[in-house]
């Protein structure tokens, strides 16, 4: 613009995380008992919800939601919560930065600052410290 060169390289900048909208946060599982149980899930994210409660909510049998989930999502019930609780704890790390970390592994069910710091470590390859010092650079 001023009479300078332009670089002809791409500049590729990663996202940090996607941000859920209301709208997009729906479930393409063809069961409505499945459908359900996700959105209870879903809605209850930060309550002490298992497995057991998720049957007792639609009515069906752990079994029957065992084989429901590896079918339509590829993933037992227990890997499904722990997963999206932890996308959500890294959500909310990035979203309250002044919040305690041992307080948001309360929120997330975690007994210990520690536990979800082993657990978030496993899935996302970093602390829960660094994942919000690299979100807040």
């Amino acid at each position: 613009m001023r009479g300078m060169k332009v670089s002809t390289r791409d500049l590729l900048i990663p996202p940090l995380h996607a941000v859920v909208r209301e709208s997009t946060a729906t479930f393409a599982v063809s069961d409505p008992r499945l459908r359900e149980v996700l959105a209870y899930f879903h809605e209850h994210i930060e309550d002490p919800i298992d497995v057991a409660e998720l049957c007792a909510h639609v009515g069906v049998s752990r079994r029957w939601l065992e084989y429901e989930f590896r079918d339509s999502l590829g993933v037992t019930p227990y890997l499904y919560i722990r997963r999206h609780r932890l996308d959500y704890a890294r959500r909310l790390l990035i979203a309250e930065p002044e919040t305690k970390i041992y307080r948001l592994a309360k929120r997330m069910g975690f007994s210990s600052a520690k536990q979800l710091t082993k657990a978030f470590r496993r899935e996302f390859g970093v602390s829960p410290r660094d994942c919000r010092r690299t979100a807040e650079s």
